[in-house]
């Protein structure tokens, strides 16, 4: 069973089948629009990163569900807003136009009798009618990771003519940190609470790599690189791979096994355009992840496994938060 299936019922099992679908089919249409991948593509760089209506932003997978299809569609809008909140700022949803379903991944306690009196089962939750199971031995609570969904439209596709405010948008505008200075700090928060090893050293004809045996990620001297976007999108990719270790986000890949490979790439790949785009970050020229036998790899992989997505934009979800969550104020 894939790892993004989370025990669902069948109802919901055929409702996220539908959303990768039309994740894979916006994918594929993107590529197809942009010759790029859409981790690196110029596109999301301009829109910035997909947004509410109140300006907060998306995480998870919702970032690349939407961006997808921001590229795929057209939109030069990064905002999305449901049907009811639209018609409650005074626009209208034009006819024909679809909406993108996001889905929501919490952890949710298992819930107990309010009257239950077992010793060691569980705790009483302040305010409501249940209680909530814990582990007998640690006394924590236990519960599972649970999946909903939504359904919101790009601004683009509503009408604003009738609305005071006009069309609502959150296009970057501009940053209070220094973009480098922010992507530092990140690195150096990471590596310092974990005890990673980070060496720049002239590697000449060897690429970044991070060494799992010793913990160390070797990158060549950031002078080396021809922009600095590029020597951050090589470190952020490899201290991505660092998190596989025990104890950060554990993970077990055969390197030499192609599936297991494709995954773990991908999923560094997303988790290093995100951490990208949250520093503000533009994406480097790269000829060879700009090369159409690069790109048509991709294409076909997540052709021939419609799963391969979900389950790298949920590792890559957990792998950027990791690094970030490393960072005490970032």
């Amino acid at each position: 069973m894939s790892a993004t299936n989370y025990g669902l019922s069948e109802k919901q099992q055929k409702v996220f089948k539908g959303i990768k679908e039309r994740l894979n089919a916006s994918i594929q249409e993107g590529i197809a629009k942009t010759n790029r991948l859409p981790w690196n593509s110029k596109i999301i760089e301009s829109l910035g990163l997909p947004t509410r209506i109140n300006g907060e932003k998306y995480k998870g997978k919702n970032v690349w569900i939407f961006s997808a299809e921001a590229i795929a569609k057209g939109y030069t809008s990064n905002t999305w807003i449901g049907y009811k909140e639209a018609a409650r700022r005074g626009g209208q949803v034009r006819k024909g136009e679809k909406a993108t379903t996001g889905v929501n991944r919490f952890w949710a306690p298992f819930k107990c009798k309010v009257d239950c009196t077992k010793p060691n089962h569980c705790i009483a939750k302040q305010g409501e009618d249940y209680r909530i199971r814990i582990d007998e031995e640690t006394g924590k609570p236990i519960g599972k990771m649970r999946l909903t969904w939504f359904n919101v439209f790009n601004s683009n596709q509503i009408d604003w003519s009738e609305a005071k405010g006009g069309e609502p948008c959150h296009l970057p505008t501009g940053s209070e940190f220094e973009s480098e200075e922010y992507a530092d700090k990140i690195l150096k928060a990471y590596l310092d609470k974990t005890g990673v090893t980070f060496r720049e050293v002239p590697i000449g004809d060897q690429n970044p790599h991070y060494n799992p045996n010793s913990d160390t990620v070797n990158l060549p001297l950031k002078v080396q690189f021809e922009e600095a976007s590029a020597y951050y999108s090589a470190a952020f990719h490899e201290i991505g791979h660092s998190t596989s270790k025990e104890g950060r986000v554990h993970r077990v890949f055969n390197y030499g096994m192609h599936k297991e490979r494709g995954l773990e790439e991908m999923s560094v790949e997303w988790a290093a355009a995100y951490l990208q785009n949250w520093c503000g970050i533009k994406g480097a020229e790269d000829a060879e992840k700009e090369s159409t036998a690069y790109i048509q790899s991709w294409s076909n992989a997540i052709d021939k496994d419609p799963d391969l997505i979900f389950d790298a934009m949920d590792m890559a979800d957990r792998i950027s938060n990791f690094i970030l969550k490393q960072c005490d104020d970032c």
